[in-house]
């Protein structure tokens, strides 16, 4: 029966060269390899909607899902001058 030997492999990546180094057991082994890279892209459309958005009281969806957005998107804070109004059935309140 044969014995199981462990196998350690070492990787080194430098440019466009890899080095392997492996020990098998109590033997080092050096050995030259290559090994292949793929890597698939998808060319998503540009993102064209606003920029520059405000916060309101209701939920805001900027679809940019599958996009590729370029530059920074800002949200506004809540003018100074904006007041929340709210009626609890007999007292107007703006705050």
């Amino acid at each position: 029966m044969n014995e199981l030997l462990p196998i350690t492999i070492y990787a080194d990546i430098v440019d466009d060269a890899v080095e392997l180094d492996c020990d098998i057991a109590e033997i080092d082994v050096l050995y030259d390899a290559s090994i292949g890279v793929s890597y698939s892209a998808v060319d998503y459309p540009t993102y064209t909607g606003e920029m520059i958005f405000t916060p309101t009281e209701e939920a805001q969806i900027i679809h940019t899902k599958e996009t590729r957005v370029l530059q920074n998107i800002t949200i506004n804070p809540i003018p100074q001058n904006y007041g929340k109004i709210t009626w609890n059935g007999s007292i107007l309140t703006v705050s």
